[in-house]
């Protein structure tokens, strides 16, 4: 997976390239930014494709007291770029004191598919709202948007495996998020309307509990 990784930024690095300083005569413009777009959305997808893969590897990675606030600040600036091609506003509000107990790259995974999963909900211009809750020894993380909805016969099938509803979705990215959340200890709920928007709602432990299994101690003691 990390082998695939270093010819595709390669080939997103020369894409961005051949935008910035190639750009054809003005007849051609159009379907050469087209193209390369294209290029460039293709890429990324077999990006998280990958992403998806090493992050079922990162399952015994030690937790480790994190920054939450740094955590979704880099999930953010990632997605950003992403997000302000379609129009979309992301804005977050978490306290910089709150630290949490966890599997850094494995919860940005998490976070990060849901938060893509936002963005591609949202056809054109929006907003995505990043924010947490404190709730005894437990953090809420909330992460709601002006998308399109999720249809009522589809909410129950959201996080399983290889379910989608996009054209060129493999539907991954928001079941790993549920292991991952999962094996932290938490739970995510969502609750949507149909062209009213979705609201996901992560329940993370602070501290991890030191009885917890994850899942490759799940599959071990089996």
């Amino acid at each position: 997976a990390h082998e695939i990784r270093n010819p595709l930024n390669a080939m997103s690095l020369s894409i961005q390239r051949l935008k910035k300083e190639f750009m054809p005569s003005d007849e051609k413009k159009e379907e050469y930014n087209r193209f390369i777009d294209i290029l460039k959305s293709e890429i990324m997808r077999v990006n998280r494709i990958v992403e998806d893969f090493l992050s079922s590897t990162r399952a015994q990675a030690p937790f480790v007291k994190e920054s939450l606030s740094q955590i979704i600040e880099e999930v953010i600036i990632l997605l950003k770029e992403e997000a302000s091609t379609k129009g979309i506003d992301i804005h977050y509000k978490v306290s910089e004191s709150t630290t949490i107990e966890c599997q850094k790259e494995r919860l940005k995974q998490a976070l990060h598919n849901v938060i893509l999963n936002s963005i591609q909900a949202i056809e054109n211009r929006g907003t995505i709202v990043v924010e947490t809750s404190m709730k005894d020894r437990e953090i809420e993380i909330i992460v709601r948007d002006t998308g399109m909805g999720i249809k009522k016969e589809d909410m129950d099938k959201i996080f399983d495996y290889y379910y989608t509803t996009k054209e060129k979705g493999i539907g991954v990215g928001l079941a790993i998020s549920y292991m991952i959340i999962k094996d932290h200890g938490g739970s995510i709920r969502v609750e949507s309307s149909e062209d009213m928007g979705t609201t996901f709602f992560i329940l993370l432990p602070l501290e991890r509990d030191k009885g917890q299994l994850s899942a490759k101690d799940y599959k071990n003691a089996g």
